[in-house]
């Protein structure tokens, strides 16, 4: 287990303005770097910021540019094949009125510019979330962007970007938010209220729904990125939820540990035994869920009063250190390393604790 008495090896960060939305610059495979956005009623910027990934885990952060943003930023989302370029979407307020639009940018670091590419138009209401094919590898010019009445595709490989297909809302049910299958990246996910539902981006069509997820509100979603059919969802239950979509009436185990609303739920894209959660309780869990894991393995997880390694799925540690509600979480390009972003501006890094990567380590 994790050692109460083990060094702090957190960093923290501090923005001059509000923040909602973190994300890895996972394009950038030679460094640790995470794109920050703020959320301001006037000036806004973007940070990209590094961590010093080493064997000591210092935990190093430094500011390596910010940018001018115009608007408050609402959802970041940085291209996996280009480190310069990231999707926003953002609240544009004029004269009293409100406006959602997104946009495609291009850092140029060393001027610390914001450039923009192109403007991704005709949304209806708030806009959700921005995603890249998980499947491209070279390009990623294919994305999707969800508002609260359709999710679309769009093909962006010029400054005019095309929209290939819309699909719309199940009647009754706005979206909330989506993630792109990178098993299958034919296949989408989507939040819709209470309800989550899966969808065939080739045909426009729903594949499957699990009705009820979470109430009132399903507030994330992500697909297990090694294990073909599971996914995992957290909401204002309090509950993160894991599902076989093959068998969406029931789920297959429900966590809880937090004691408000699930705001986030991320998968560690190396090892799927990992997962994070956040909340509007201003904590971060990381948790050791070996028992529905792609590999389960006694040697990754806790051990037991006895002293022998148990199978037992839960919180490897609860971080504590934000003072507002954690609205964003991301694992880092290293498999040992993630971030997470309160209100208030304030960016933590933390690693996962040793005993549990080096047990994974052997197991591997």
């Amino acid at each position: 287990m994790f050692r109460d008495d083990e060094p702090s090896t957190s960093a923290v960060y501090g923005l001059t303005y509000k923040a909602r939305c973190l994300s890895a610059q996972i394009g950038e495979a030679e460094k640790v770097r995470f794109l920050v956005g703020t959320q301001s009623l006037k000036d806004n910027e973007v940070h990209l910021v590094e961590v010093q990934d080493d064997d000591e885990k210092t935990n190093d952060i430094k500011c390596m540019s910010i940018f001018s943003h115009p608007h408050e930023i609402w959802n970041i989302s940085p291209c996996p094949a280009n480190a310069d370029l990231f999707f926003s979407s953002y609240n544009v307020i004029s004269n009293g009125s409100s406006e959602f639009k997104a946009s495609l940018w291009k850092m140029e670091i060393l001027d610390s510019n914001l450039i923009e590419v192109c403007e991704l138009k005709g949304h209806q209401g708030d806009i959700k979330c921005l995603l890249w094919n998980p499947a491209e590898t070279t390009s990623s010019r294919n994305a999707v962007s969800v508002d609260e009445l359709n999710i679309r595709t769009w093909k962006v490989d010029t400054s005019d970007p095309k929209q290939v297909t819309a699909l719309a809302a199940p009647k009754g049910h706005r979206f909330t938010t989506a993630t792109w299958n990178p098993l299958h990246p034919e296949q989408l996910l989507s939040a819709n209220e209470n309800n989550v539902h899966g969808w065939d981006l080739r045909s426009g069509k729903e594949t499957f729904n699990i009705n009820y997820a979470h109430s009132p509100m399903v507030r994330d979603i992500d697909f297990n990125p090694n294990k073909d059919y599971y996914v995992v969802t957290g909401g204002d239950d309090f509950k993160i939820k894991f599902w076989d979509f093959r068998r969406p009436d029931k789920p297959l185990k429900v966590l809880q540990s937090h004691n408000h609303w699930v705001w986030n739920v991320k998968y560690n894209r190396y090892h799927d035994q990992l997962i994070l959660s956040s909340g509007t309780d201003g904590i971060v869990n990381l948790w050791n869920v070996p028992s529905i894991s792609s590999r389960v393995s006694s040697t990754a997880s806790e051990e037991d009063s006895t002293g022998k390694l148990s199978r037992k799925d839960r919180v490897i540690k609860a971080f504590e250190e934000h003072e507002d509600s954690v609205y964003s979480i991301s694992w880092a390009t290293s498999p040992w390393i993630f971030a997470s972003l309160s209100y208030e501006g304030r960016m933590v890094v933390n690693y996962v604790p040793n005993e549990y990567s080096d047990a994974i380590l052997l197991d591997d």
